[in-house]
């Protein structure tokens, strides 16, 4: 399974943020965030931190 792009891009609209207040709220520079968006390889504790800070869980975000 990989992140999907598009679940990701949904969490952060439904909680009105973008790329930066991500980044802010997660603690994790903009690099790693961009990269999970792309698909590319993060540590699973960037994506727990990103999910931690959209308040879902990571199946929330993967592909099937």
């Amino acid at each position: 399974m990989k992140i999907s792009k598009e679940k990701l891009e949904i969490a952060m609209v439904r909680k009105g943020m973008n790329v930066k207040d991500l980044s802010k709220k997660s603690g994790v520079s903009t690099n790693p965030i961009y990269r999970l968006m792309n698909g590319k390889g993060v540590t699973s504790k960037t994506m727990f931190l990103v999910c931690d800070a959209l308040g879902c869980d990571i199946t929330e975000i993967l592909e099937d």
